[in-house]
């Protein structure tokens, strides 16, 4: 633990909040998933479908969510925590703004979205 000034400071709320996360570089192995001794949903079942198997995979996934406003360092912290634990790490913003630039029709919608000063919806930040 660190004594760093930024630790001390009480959060305070801000609906102007962007969100970062950060979780394992490596994808979960389907072998490395041991099926739970009263596991009846069959979420382990190698005839899943393969999105059901991802699902499963994911299931036990290690996902840390940096929160703060503009400017407070979620993006430093994020770089830290990448490089010292093999993280990957997903920007909401940086995300939106590579649908934007992609000139999509998501990107389109979102960038009028946005204009108006309006909050994506959750949905659509975690489609992308």
């Amino acid at each position: 633990p660190t004594s760093d000034a930024a630790e001390e400071a009480p959060i305070e709320a801000d609906t102007t909040q962007s969100t970062e996360a950060v979780a394992p570089a490596e994808p979960v192995d389907e072998a490395e998933i041991e099926p739970e001794a009263n596991n009846t949903t069959g979420e382990h079942d190698s005839s899943l479908p393969p999105e059901k198997k991802e699902e499963a995979a994911l299931k036990d996934a290690k996902v840390i969510f940096i929160l703060g406003g503009p400017g407070s360092g979620k993006g430093t912290q994020c770089a830290q925590i990448k490089e010292k634990y093999g993280f990957n790490h997903l920007s909401s913003g940086d995300l939106l703004r590579a649908e934007v630039e992609s000139g999509s029709e998501r990107g389109t919608e979102l960038k009028e979205t946005m204009e108006r000063g309006e909050l994506v919806p959750m949905e659509t930040v975690l489609a992308l």
